[in-house]
């Protein structure tokens, strides 16, 4: 499961989570996509579609930039999209940036079960 179908589902669930909004390599491309509900900084992460696969991960082995302001966000959506084997019908998370009450960990297990482990700040 991708970090977007991770975050979606936790959207869905209407658990908390900071504001994020994909980006296609298209949307990049056409230099049309739109952030202005996002207060920045954000993140800029990877969804690889293969990056957490059931038979493999490439968990770190993707860019990601963080406390990226808006004059930066383009750059910052390219280089993850340069990361990438193939960018090609992919997408990138600008998430973004908060100071939480608490960070952590999500796993999802085959079996459907999800586990978290956290700490404050």
């Amino acid at each position: 499961m991708s970090k977007l179908s991770q975050l979606q589902k936790i959207r869905q669930l209407k658990a908390p989570t900071a504001p994020f909004k994909s980006v296609s390599y298209f949307e990049y491309q056409a230099g049309r996509y739109d952030l202005h509900k996002l207060d920045f900084p954000v993140a800029v992460r990877s969804t690889f579609d293969q990056e957490d696969g059931e038979e493999q991960s490439f968990a770190g082995h993707f860019e990601t930039r963080l406390q990226v302001e808006q004059k930066a966000v383009h750059q910052a959506i390219g280089d993850v999209f340069a990361s990438y084997p193939d960018a090609s019908n992919q997408e990138v998370i600008v998430q973004q940036m908060i100071e939480p009450q608490y960070s952590g960990v999500l796993d999802a297990n085959k079996a459907g079960i999800w586990s978290i482990e956290l700490v404050e700040g």
